[in-house]
């Protein structure tokens, strides 16, 4: 999409947010914005695609987010987010300007809503003394996480927290991916190999275009390279102090990386062993996958957990990490939530401390409307498996007739019948070709 037809869209998103506050929208209406925007720029007339400006208009325009889910537990929790404190946040600003290029304003709006109902559940960065949250976030396989996260993690920083941790999967190549999308939607530029690259040489991308003020640029301590994790040399060498700007690690769930973040948070610790007023938000992206410690608990005679207990080592050194902040907030991410929620809610031992328990909250994230997954495709079924409930599985499979000489009911024959000895030999008719309907799917794939 070029730059005139992003602004011309831009340009009537703000045009459609007014008028859909009168009346409903309709397709007139929504070529009226199209026609209004285009209007704005003479030139942009004979560069601008009208068609695909109306086609992108509709099809952000039936995009909706429902509401959002909660389960609360707010035991010595203070409630802090409010208007006037979000006043002045710049790097949600820039991040939520960025989303509009590609999502409709509701869509937008309701990213907005969902994330400060994750963001209010977490502790205040500037409430005095120790804190410790923990909190769970469920939403569907591609339904937006990253996105959510990316916005939560912008208003934490925007907030007053200073360390951010994001624990990105257990493959180097996710953990590169992961960095991408947070460089180009809360750092604003691309982080290299390079720790000594001057400030005002950085490349600027995404949020980076929309607010170019350094002074707001968190800190990159991992970069997207496939190798660009933390590892033992990069901890010792580190040369940023925590409680300046906000300073982000985009981590794999390893022994040895969580083994490095570890190190860098006790060099930069207290005499006590504690990082003191530096609020820690830590993302657990796949949550239930290497996070949950899968050992048998040990319980003695009066039922209770054993404080010896050894956990397995990746769920040991994400609690080591938490136990090590004296404020810190834990948000786990998943799909999936089985595992996470079945963590004994008393699980603590003396070296690892407290368990990953989702004590204080759990979000369960809304269906996007434009979201095609397994109950989309294939419906669902009452509990006695004939009567369909809510929406019908989509029209997907289609009998294919031009694959056998005969259309008889037999598993013995055609091209490659279901039932066919090891050298079976294709043939259609007594050639050798493949059916129409394989070389179209062949094709198309």
């Amino acid at each position: 999409m070029t730059s005139e037809q992003q602004h011309a869209l831009m340009m009537a998103q703000i045009v459609l947010a007014d008028e859909k506050k009168k009346a409903p929208l309709t397709q007139a209406k929504i070529a009226w914005a199209a026609d209004k925007a285009i209007a704005v720029m003479p030139h942009w007339k004979d560069i601008v695609d009208r068609h695909a400006l109306i086609s992108e208009l509709e099809s952000r325009e039936t995009h909706w987010i429902g509401k959002a889910s909660v389960l609360d537990a707010n035991d010595d929790h203070i409630a802090w987010l409010d208007a006037a404190r979000k006043t002045n946040w710049r790097l949600w600003a820039r991040y939520s300007q960025s989303l509009r290029y590609r999502l409709s304003n509701d869509a937008v709006e309701a990213l907005d809503e969902i994330t400060d109902q994750i963001v209010s559940r977490i502790e205040d960065p500037r409430r005095k003394g120790p804190w410790d949250r923990r909190g769970l976030v469920v939403g569907h396989v591609q339904s937006g996480k990253t996105s959510n996260y990316t916005g939560v993690i912008c208003k934490a920083a925007d907030a007053g927290y200073k360390v951010i941790i994001v624990l990105a999967g257990i493959h180097k190549n996710l953990r590169s991916q992961t960095q991408m999308r947070l460089d180009e939607g809360f750092l604003g530029y691309e982080t290299m190999p390079d720790r000594n690259i001057e400030e005002d040489k950085l490349k600027l991308i995404g949020v980076g275009l929309i607010d170019t003020d350094p002074k707001i640029r968190p800190h990159w301590v991992t970069n997207r390279a496939d190798n660009g994790d933390l590892n033992r040399k990069v901890a010792n060498q580190l040369g940023i102090t925590p409680g300046d700007r906000p300073m982000l690690f985009v981590v794999k769930k390893n022994k040895s990386v969580l083994e490095a973040v570890l190190r860098w948070v006790r060099n930069n610790s207290d005499e006590s062993g504690t990082l003191s007023n530096i609020p820690l938000l830590m993302i657990d992206d796949e949550a239930d996958h290497a996070s949950v410690d899968t050992k048998e608990k040990i319980r003695d005679e009066h039922g209770n957990l054993d404080e010896e207990h050894d956990p397995t080592t990746i769920n040991r050194l994400i609690r080591e990490i938490l136990k090590r902040f004296d404020q810190s907030a834990y948000i786990g991410y998943t799909a999936t939530p089985f595992a996470n929620i079945f963590i004994h809610d008393q699980g603590k031992t003396k070296t690892a401390g407290e368990d990953l328990f989702p004590r204080s909250f759990i979000v369960n994230l809304p269906t996007p409307s434009n979201y095609d997954g397994p109950a989309r495709m294939f419906g669902l079924k009452g509990d006695d498996d004939e009567e369909e409930v809510g929406t019908p599985a989509l029209p997907l499979i289609r009998r294919l007739t031009d694959h056998a000489a005969s259309l008889e009911d037999d598993e013995t024959r055609g091209w490659m019948p279901p039932k066919h000895k090891s050298g079976h030999h294709p043939a259609l008719d007594g050639e050798e070709r493949v059916p129409a309907s394989l070389r179209e799917a062949i094709l198309a794939f």
